[in-house]
């Protein structure tokens, strides 16, 4: 592949994985933040919305990697981000209907936070099948400095967007941010990249 298309197949994968990440950070303090604001959820219910959007990491955090292995990767990395758009799309379609509950964002919280799990690890297993070697240390930094401006920008989006937007917040920013990161997705996968993981998996075989 010509550089200069590797170049750009990264920068697309790189705001891919940007915008997932903003929207995974903001969902994370907005969901309790809304049954608080919403529901009227107690310390004990918030806290179970916040366990159950990292609970995933202690589950299938060692395993992930192997799971990964297994799935086509660009599928994998599709179908966790339409995961979490159904997922948390369901919020305000519930909210308008009346059926809101602390239950129904604890699940939501699972399913985003199983497929974050999946997806971050496509996500970096991607990486090394379009950039150069010599690359692949700057590359691996900025996508940390990336997550880290994330994580620390993210709940302070998300506190202003639950109390600007209440219910409709999570699927404004998680929503936009998962569809969004599929289409590019779709979009930047070479075939280089393709062939190599179709390659690893009849030689694993």
């Amino acid at each position: 592949m010509h550089v200069d298309d590797r170049a750009g197949v990264f920068w697309r994968w790189w705001t891919a994985g940007t915008t997932s990440m903003v929207g995974s950070a903001v969902g994370a303090v907005a969901l309790p933040l809304t049954a608080l604001t919403v529901l009227d959820a107690t310390a004990f219910e918030m806290g179970l919305i916040a366990a159950a959007s990292y609970v995933a990491w202690i589950v299938i955090g060692l395993p992930a990697g192997v799971i990964v292995q297994r799935l086509p990767l660009r599928g994998a990395q599709v179908g966790a981000d339409l995961a979490r758009a159904v997922a948390v799309a369901s919020i305000p379609l519930a909210w308008w209907w009346g059926h809101l509950t602390v239950a129904h964002l604890v699940i939501t919280a699972l399913v985003v936070s199983f497929a974050n799990v999946l997806f971050d690890v496509a996500n970096s297993t991607f990486l090394p099948s379009i950039v150069d070697r010599e690359q692949l240390q700057s590359r691996n930094s900025l996508t940390s400095a990336t997550h880290a401006a994330t994580q620390l920008s993210g709940p302070s989006l998300g506190g202003l967007a639950v109390q600007a937007l209440g219910a409709r917040c999570p699927p404004c920013s998680s929503t936009r941010s998962a569809t969004s990161s599929r289409r590019r997705c779709c979009a930047r996968c070479p075939p280089a990249a393709t062939t190599l993981r179709t390659a690893g998996h009849r030689s694993a075989s």
